[in-house]
C-alpha cells in the first residue's frame, strides 16, 4: 500500500504542476466567463449607434408605435408619396407606411429607406404592429381584452404526481425537466470517462516508450504501479471538477448581481419584445423549471453521480491501462482500444434512445452493466428508480472494478515489458488465462 501511495502522489503531482493543466484548469471557466459575458458586451456595443427616427404614415389614424432605444417614431403630416421623394430632409432616416385596418385581412405594412432596419428592429416594429392589430381586431368582435387574454392564455398541462401511498398530492418533476437533466448528466459521464481514461493510457505509453518503466519496475510491482498511476489521474480529475464547481458558483454569483446591473433594461426590452412571449410569461416559465428541478432527487442525484464516476473511472481506466501497456506506438494504441470505445458509444446510443423511455428492458440491463451503468444509470435517476436497481447497481458496478482491475492487472504485468513486437487481441487474451 506505501509503493501504491507514492506511485500516487508523484503521477498527482506532476501532472498538477504541469503548465498545461494549471491552463486547462483556467481556460474552461474562463471560456464559460466569455459566453456569459459575450452577449452583454454585443448589446452594450450595439446600442452605441445614432437613433433612427422614422416617419409613420398611418391611414386608420389609430395605430401608435411607442419608440425604444434605437428608434422614435414620429407621426408624419406630409403625405406618403412626398415623403418617399424627400425624406432624409425632413430629419427622417425611413418612412413606414401602415395601410387601411380591414375586416378579413391584415393591413400592408411597408418601409421606405436607403438603409435597412435589421434583424431586431424589424421584429420590434412587427410584434408592436400585431399587439395594435390584435386589439382593433378584438374590438371589431366585440370581445373584452380580459376575455381575450383567458381564451389565449388556455393550456392544457400535465401534472405527474407520485403514485406511492400517501404520497397523492406530491408532484415529481415533469419529463422534459427530467430529460434535460438526465441527458446533461450521462454526456457529462461520457467525456469524463473518454478523457481522464485516454489520460491514464498516454502516461502508460509514455513511461513505456521512454522505457522509465523498467526503472520503476525495479522498486514496485506492475499491478502497484497500475494502481497508483489510475488512482493519481482520477484524483487529478476530482481537483480539476472541484475547482470548476467552485469557480462557476463564483461565476453565476458574478453574472446575477454585477453583469445584470450592467445591462441597460431598455436595450434588452427591445429584444424581449421582439419576441412573442411577454416578460410576465418567460419568468413564470423560469420559475416552473426551477420548482421541477428542485423536485428531483439532486442530493440523491449527486451522489450517485459521484459514485458512478469514481467505479466508472476505474474500469475504464484499468482497460485503458491495460491495453495501453500491450502497445509500443499511437497507431497500435487505436486499434487496441476499439474494444474499450465500443461499451461506451454504445452506452451513449442507449442513452439518446432511453430519453423517450427510460423504463424499457434495455435500459434496466444497461443501468446494471459495469460498462454500461455510470452513463446510463445518473441519467435514470432523473425519472425516478427503485431503490433496489439502484442498490443492486451499485453492487454489480463495485463487482466490475475488482473484476475489470484484476483483469487489466493480468495484461499490465505482461505487456508493459514487452517491446519490439505487435501484439494481437488472441495474445491478449493468453494474458489474461494465464495463471
Amino acid at each position: 500500500m506505501h509503493k501504491i501511495w507514492l506511485v500516487f502522489k508523484r503521477e498527482y503531482l506532476t501532472r498538477v504542476r504541469k503548465k498545461s493543466f494549471i491552463i486547462l484548469t483556467l481556460l474552461v471557466p474562463l471560456s464559460i466567463l466569455f459566453l456569459y459575458t459575450l452577449p452583454v458586451l454585443v448589446i452594450m456595443l450595439s446600442k452605441g449607434g445614432e437613433e433612427m427616427r422614422i416617419a409613420v404614415v398611418d391611414q386608420n389614424e389609430k395605430i401608435i408605435i411607442p419608440g425604444n432605444n434605437s428608434m422614435v417614431f414620429v407621426k408624419a403630416d406630409q403625405t406618403l408619396e412626398e415623403l418617399k421623394s424627400d425624406y432624409t430632409s425632413a430629419g427622417f432616416d425611413g418612412v413606414l407606411s401602415i395601410g387601411k385596418l380591414q375586416k378579413d385581412r391584415i393591413p400592408k405594412v411597408d418601409y421606405y429607406s436607403d438603409k435597412l432596419l435589421g434583424v431586431s428592429n424589424k421584429a420590434y416594429i412587427e410584434s408592436r404592429l400585431k399587439k395594435q392589430i390584435t386589439k382593433y381586431k378584438i374590438e371589431e368582435l366585440g370581445w373584452k381584452p380580459d376575455d381575450f387574454k383567458k381564451v389565449k392564455g388556455l393550456s392544457v398541462n400535465i401534472k405527474e404526481r407520485s403514485s406511492e401511498a400517501g404520497d397523492e398530492d406530491e408532484d415529481i418533476a415533469s419529463t422534459a425537466t427530467a430529460t434535460g437533466v438526465g441527458f446533461a448528466m450521462g454526456m457529462l459521464m461520457y467525456f469524463v470517462i473518454f478523457i481522464y481514461g485516454s489520460m491514464v493510457m498516454r502516461s502508460v505509453m509514455e513511461e513505456k516508450t521512454n522505457r522509465i518503466v523498467e526503472v520503476i519496475l525495479s522498486s514496485v510491482r506492475p499491478f502497484q504501479l497500475m494502481m497508483g498511476k489510475i488512482m493519481g489521474v482520477g484524483a487529478v480529475g476530482v481537483t480539476q471538477f472541484a475547482i470548476w464547481a467552485f469557480v462557476f458558483l463564483g461565476i453565476n454569483i458574478f453574472a446575477s448581481l454585477f453583469l445584470a446591473g450592467m445591462v441597460d433594461p431598455g436595450s434588452t426590452g427591445m429584444a424581449m419584445e421582439a419576441s412573442s412571449a411577454d416578460s410576465q410569461e418567460i419568468m413564470e416559465m423560469v420559475e416552473s423549471m426551477t420548482e421541477q428541478i428542485s423536485q428531483l432527487p439532486l442530493g440523491m442525484i449527486t451522489l450517485a453521480f459521484f459514485f458512478y464516476f469514481i467505479t466508472g473511472y476505474f474500469v475504464y481506466a484499468a482497460l485503458f491501462a491495460g491495453l495501453a501497456s500491450a502497445v509500443n506506438d499511437e497507431s497500435d494504441a487505436q486499434i487496441l482500444t476499439i474494444p474499450v470505445g465500443i461499451p461506451v458509444l454504445l452506452s451513449l446510443f442507449i442513452l439518446i434512445g432511453m430519453m423517450e423511455n427510460p423504463n424499457t428492458s434495455l435500459a434496466f440491463w444497461a443501468s446494471i452493466c459495469p460498462l454500461s451503468a455510470p452513463i446510463i444509470m445518473p441519467a435514470r435517476m432523473a425519472f425516478g428508480v427503485p431503490l433496489w436497481e439502484l442498490l443492486l447497481s451499485m453492487v454489480l458496478m463495485i463487482l466490475g472494478v475488482v473484476f475489470f482491475v484484476w483483469l487489466a492487472a493480468r495484461i499490465y504485468r505482461v505487456g508493459i515489458l514487452m517491446y519490439g513486437k505487435k501484439v494481437t487481441f488472441r495474445e491478449i487474451a493468453k494474458w489474461m488465462l494465464r495463471s
